[in-house]
This record gives C-alpha cells, structure tokens and sequence, in this order.
C-alpha cells in the first residue's frame, strides 16, 4: 500500500512540476535576429529585429541552446554561418532564467 501511494505522490509531483515549467516559457516569432557568439565564454546574444512583443533588447543563450532549421537540429557553428538567412525564426525563452534555450527557423 505505501509503495503505491508513494508512486501516486510521485506522478502528482511529476504531473505539477511539468506543468510549472510549461508555464515559464516565452516564444516570440521574429521577422529576423541579429546573432553573435563568444566562443571565449561560451555564450551569445540575441537581437531580435522588429519585434513588438519582445521584452528585452537582446536575450541571451549558452551552448545547450537547441537550433532546428527546417526542423532539422544544427550546431551553433553552422546557426552563425547562416543566421542572416532566417525567414521569420522563433526564439523560445525560459522565463525563468531569460536564456533563449530554442530557436527555430
């Protein structure tokens, strides 16, 4: 009996603690971004352009930021090198810590 209530307490915690998260995300389509990435620090920055819901200037983002283009995951090697040519991208923000943890294009 007490395994089966500690597995019930653990599915609720699990179940709220998904849906805090899900709660602390942002996304902002953008018509484009300006991009750049210090590879001393291991982290970068974000300028969206024409963004009016946008609550920051600039948002930043580490080396666990994940990046599809055209649904495919690129690294941030090949995301630098081609950013520019990004159609209305997203940038999705955890609200949490501010960091942009995906975009997409």
């Amino acid at each position: 009996m007490k395994t089966t209530q500690l597995l019930f307490i653990s599915i609720i915690t699990l179940i709220f603690s998904i849906n805090t998260y899900a709660f602390n995300v942002e996304s902002y389509e953008l018509t484009s971004l300006k991009a750049e990435f210090f590879d001393t620090s291991n982290h970068g920055l974000i300028t969206p352009i024409d963004c009016a819901d946008c609550k920051q200037k600039t948002y930043k983002f580490d080396t666990t930021v994940e990046i599809y283009k055209e649904n495919k995951l690129i690294s941030i090697t090949d995301f630098m090198a081609d950013y520019w040519n990004a159609r209305h991208p997203t940038i999705f923000i955890d609200t949490s810590t501010n960091l942009v943890y995906k975009i997409r294009y």
